[in-house]
């Protein structure tokens, strides 16, 4: 019969030895943890360094837009862009539901010459029926070190100067407008940062300017450009707010179709632009932004483009004139609902005429007045109201037309849900 308690003894000291074994073992490598990017929203790819990000939105906006037109009685869209936001506008009462989508993709790395970074977002507009609506590209760019090269916001952009407003319509004073571009960004301290751009002036070449009875274009092509768009923004940030001054130049190339017959215009156009947002209470804050421009036409929000003709399409001229002023106030009520209300005006009109011109010529100015309730029921959504009225004025066109002039009063409802 076998001894127990020599076979309890035996056990005990295998399981001893075995223990001691185990602990002598190399133990394994701890496992990395999977999400290592310290910046919010981002994380990592496996099996690489990059941080990654996705985000976007989906909007909703519904509007009603009344207008009256007098003297030609034309589409007031042909003259100053959509009422309607992406939707065709006519000259009676317009009732819009539009939907678009916007998609973005950040990856960013960490390298001995800092973040390494590459943006790219889409938008797909709704084309109002069962499918359709392709992406758009809005963003496409590369940051290294100070570098940005790509294609994203103009240096004349600048955000915090313009109040928070619907997609309904177009708003005057308005700041973005993209171009491929190669920008070189420099901090000074204390809040100050030097920016300069070479960016493509395709994007403000608008080519032509209405100047008959109908508003039909004349026949003008955009001639190869010769040299970038120059600009560049010295921008402050601090506790009491943000401001920027930028300045450019760029060269107009422009010919009679078909292209190439004749160099029509070629000349330097200029444009100096400053906004500013300042906090006059931790609730509210006041909203600036001017500019002026000499042939440069940026992004302005007016249907001018940098030449004109007289009604026979012949005598072409350059500097076409603009400026902008506008002024506004934000209000924070509470932390899920802010209001703004802004007051822009906007004029454009030709240089003086080499030689004499028996009649006269198109020029515009605008007056608009908007207002706007946004409220944040929960995170990342957004529901807002706004009211808007603009008037547009026409000067002249011709001896055999007096002008144009029509107002416009639209209430819009947007939805957005961020992600």
């Amino acid at each position: 019969m076998i001894n127990k308690k020599a076979l309890l003894l035996g056990s005990a000291a295998a399981l001893l030895v075995t223990g001691a074994q185990a602990a002598d073992m190399p133990k394994a490598p701890a496992r990395e943890p999977v999400y290592r990017c310290d910046i919010t929203g981002f994380i990592e790819l496996p099996g690489t360094d990059i941080c990654f990000k996705i985000g976007g939105f989906a909007r909703f906006y519904a509007g009603v837009a009344s207008d009256n037109v007098t003297g030609l009685g034309a589409n007031p869209a042909y003259f100053w862009g959509d009422i309607g936001g992406n939707n065709t506008h006519t000259t009676g009462d317009t009732f819009v539901m539009h939907a678009n989508a916007r998609l973005n993709f950040d990856a960013r790395t960490s390298t001995e010459y800092g973040i390494v970074r590459a943006f790219i977002e889409m938008q797909a507009e709704d084309t109002n029926a069962s499918t359709g609506g392709s992406f758009q590209l809005r963003h496409a760019f590369i940051q290294f070190g100070n570098w940005t090269f790509g294609k994203t916001d103009t240096l004349f952009a600048h955000g915090a100067s313009a109040p928070a407003y619907t997609d309904f319509i177009v708003h005057i004073g308005d700041p973005y407008g993209r171009s491929v571009q190669v920008r070189y960004t420099m901090p000074l301290g204390n809040g100050m940062t030097l920016a300069v751009a070479l960016e493509d002036p395709a994007y403000q070449q608008a080519g032509e300017f209405f100047n008959n009875l109908i508003g039909t274009p004349i026949g003008l092509a955009q001639e190869r450009d010769e040299m970038p768009a120059i600009v560049a923004a010295l921008s402050f940030d601090g506790s009491w707010g943000s401001a920027q001054v930028a300045a450019g130049v760029r060269q107009n190339v422009y010919a009679q179709t078909p292209l190439g017959t004749a160099i029509a215009d070629r000349d330097i156009g200029w444009r100096i632009d400053a906004g500013a947002n300042i906090n006059l209470t931790s609730t509210i804050a006041l909203l600036a932004r001017a500019y002026y421009s000499d042939g440069f036409n940026g992004h302005s929000s007016l249907a001018t483009g940098d030449v004109i003709t007289d009604i026979t399409g012949t005598l072409i001229l350059d500097n076409v004139e603009e400026w902008m002023v506008m002024g506004g106030l934000s209000f924070a009520f509470r932390p899920d609902m802010t209001a703004s209300i802004s007051a822009a005006y906007a004029e454009a009109e030709p240089g003086s005429s080499p030689i004499p011109i028996p009649t006269a010529w198109l020029a515009v100015d605008v007056f608009q007045v908007v207002g706007n309730v946004f409220w944040t029921p929960v995170n990342n959504l957004e529901l807002g109201v706004e009211v808007a009225y603009t008037d547009v004025n026409y000067g002249i066109v011709n001896a055999f037309a007096p002008g144009i002039d029509f107002d416009a009063f639209s209430v819009a409802f947007q939805a957005t849900r961020s992600f």
